[in-house]
């Protein structure tokens, strides 16, 4: 495979996983549905690629983000 098809399927990655993570803080949709808005083949698969880019799933993301939210909320 050369360089550039890499380089191609490397940005297309991070700007899914951009998409992913914005939608995982803007909205209560599933990551099923999220996986399809986005361009993955499967749920599962938009896992792999998300902690492989971002250090944790999906689900730890929005999670994180929701009680960062709640914190900030409080401490106002």
């Amino acid at each position: 495979i050369s360089d550039t098809i890499r380089e191609r399927v490397r940005v297309l990655r991070e700007v899914r996983v951009q998409a992913v993570s914005e939608m995982l803080l803007d909205t209560a949709r599933s990551l099923a549905e999220i996986a399809a808005a986005c361009g993955f083949c499967d749920q599962s698969y938009m896992t792999h690629v998300f902690r492989d880019l971002r250090g944790m799933t999906p689900k730890q993301y929005r999670d994180r983000a929701q009680v960062g939210a709640i914190w900030q909320q409080s401490s106002s």
